[in-house]
């Protein structure tokens, strides 16, 4: 098996000098690998097009908010950076929780972190405090 004169890569036996991905021809030889990348370049696209749908979902789902308290709490603000729990993407998030007094607990954050659709690994980047005030008063 001779190499790529351009990248180095194993080319088939008869295949020339350039694998198809230096010659720029997705059809040229037997090695496949411009077909290789082209594969996967298209499976990228997919998933940050699925990952997008899947924002846009969760921006309408009024599931993000979540009310642990029946009357008045203090509402807050968590701020994600991760990864997406579906695709595996680098993400950031927000999740609203309202709680019954102004201490956040790590349970808490954890708690949230599937809530925000981000994995156990993604690190909290701010709490916000946004006050004291119903879940109508909050909703606006």
């Amino acid at each position: 098996m001779s190499s790529c004169t351009s990248c180095g890569s194993p080319i088939p036996d008869g295949q020339g000098s350039s694998c198809s991905m230096c010659y720029g021809d997705m059809s040229y030889g037997s090695d496949g690998y411009y077909e290789a990348w082209a594969a996967e370049e298209m499976r990228q696209e997919e998933l940050k097009e699925e990952e997008i749908r899947q924002y846009q979902e969760e921006l309408q789902r009024e599931e993000s908010i979540v009310m642990v308290i029946q009357e008045k709490g203090h509402w807050f603000c968590l701020s994600y950076q991760g990864k997406r729990i579906e695709s595996g993407l680098d993400c950031q998030a927000s999740i609203y929780i309202g709680l019954e007094n102004r201490n956040i607990t790590k349970k808490d954050i954890d708690d949230n972190k599937k809530l925000a659709n981000v994995t156990d690994k993604a690190v909290l980047m701010a709490a916000s405090y946004l006050g004291y005030m119903t879940r109508e008063e909050f909703e606006g």
